[in-house]
């Protein structure tokens, strides 16, 4: 190793006196290193340090220093907020056992007590922001995650993955390659639509900071209390570049049908003349694809198109989902318990989220079949393999 001979033989203040001596003699450094057989790196940090070593390192801080204190005090805050917790919602609702009596007698009941427990900062970003806040420390979402690895604490995320067969693939890709080469003006004329259930049970984050051991064991985990036959309620939603629309569907029966959709959907979209030039997007629902519908759209809205061949198990593809997303996190962070909860919680969200997000979104839509493209038709949570290249001899 370069530099063991001269420190064994001079010592290290000795030895830095020799390097700079040589140095302001006239000698250069290159020669310098070769006489006394060290590196040009350590001539350099002699002539650099106008201290000998020892002076230098008497200078340094002791491991305990206010530093490392502070940096510790900063890990422990992070901790904390880590595992803090709160009640969403608590709530006593008194419900009937078995089936309804043909003599009238009334069903035996009983009180049920409904506590949901959730991380308050369930990620790095949250807990930096809360940090730089309330707390007496600054730092950022990457010291945030650096000191939550530092304490022995790993993120979990469950990916949601759509199931494709080879068939729909090929349909994503035709799909998306059509909608590259269609001009841009029209991008902004589309307007996507979906349909989505919202329930009562916790739906809310699915990212934790958790210890290893707590996903063996369960300990510190706090789990997502589902109730069977909770109340629910279908919601609608059609977004576009200064466009939104969100209304609840209520009908009679067990299903939607066709003259239902058109009821609760299609005739919520607006008036003729604000419609006229746009493109309508529906997903392959069956209901969707009837010619009541096709004769309803034509009828209502005379100027407006409808994009056909939307390919099926392409959720990534549609904006909506993102709004879908943010309106289940927030939803479920009120805690709803009824069906009228969860319609006035949905609609009350919905507002509160910015037009520009929303064209934000819809504007990503070209993105999104560029990424579809490349990735050969297969959904965007999955990357294309690519086997590994050899090397040619």
């Amino acid at each position: 190793m370069k530099g063991a001979w001269l420190d064994a033989t001079y010592g290290k203040d000795a030895a830095w006196g020799l390097l700079r001596g040589a140095v302001f003699a006239g000698y250069s450094v290159t020669k310098v290193a070769d006489e006394y057989k060290t590196s040009r790196h350590r001539v350099y940090n002699a002539l650099k340090s106008e201290a000998p070593p020892s002076a230098t390192k008497a200078a340094r801080p002791p491991p305990n220093s206010q530093f490392r204190r502070q940096r510790m005090a900063r890990a422990r805050e992070t901790k904390r907020l880590a595992m803090k917790s709160k009640v969403v919602v608590q709530k006593k609702i008194v419900k009937a056992r078995g089936r309804p009596r043909l003599d009238g007698k009334p069903r035996k009941q009983w009180t049920v007590t409904r506590r949901v427990r959730k991380l308050e900062f369930p990620s790095a970003r949250k807990i930096a922001r809360e940090m730089n806040l309330n707390g007496n420390f600054k730092t950022s979402r990457w010291k945030t995650a650096r000191d939550l690895h530092m304490l022995g604490l790993k993120p979990y995320v469950r990916p949601v993955v759509q199931r494709v067969s080879a068939t729909e693939i090929e349909k994503r890709l035709l799909f998306s390659r059509k909608m590259v080469r269609m001009p841009q003006s029209k991008f902004k004329k589309l307007i996507f639509s979906d349909e989505k259930w919202f329930d009562s049970n916790d739906n809310g984050d699915r990212f934790q900071w958790l210890q290893p051991c707590d996903r063996k064991t369960g300990c510190g985990v706090f789990p997502r209390e589902h109730e069977e036959y909770a109340a629910k309620v279908l919601v609608w939603c059609a977004v576009g570049v200064g466009f939104r629309v969100l209304t609840i569907c209520r009908w009679e029966g067990k299903g939607m049908t066709d003259a239902e959709y058109v009821t609760c959907c299609i005739d919520k979209l607006g008036r003729k003349n604000t419609l006229s030039g746009r493109i309508f997007m529906q997903d392959g629902a069956t209901i969707h694809g009837t010619e009541s519908v096709r004769a309803a759209l034509k009828a209502r809205y005379p100027g407006m198109e409808v994009l056909e061949g939307w390919p099926p198990h392409s959720p990534d593809l549609n904006p909506v989902e993102r709004i879908w997303s943010i309106l289940q996190r927030e939803v479920s962070n009120r805690g709803p318990w009824t069906k009228e909860d969860l319609e006035r919680f949905v609609m009350e969200e919905f507002v509160k989220i910015p037009q520009t997000d929303i064209d934000h979104m819809c504007n990503e839509f070209k993105v999104f079949c560029e990424r579809c493209v490349e990735n050969d038709g297969r959904p965007l949570g999955i990357k294309r393999y690519k086997p590994s290249r050899k090397r040619e001899a």
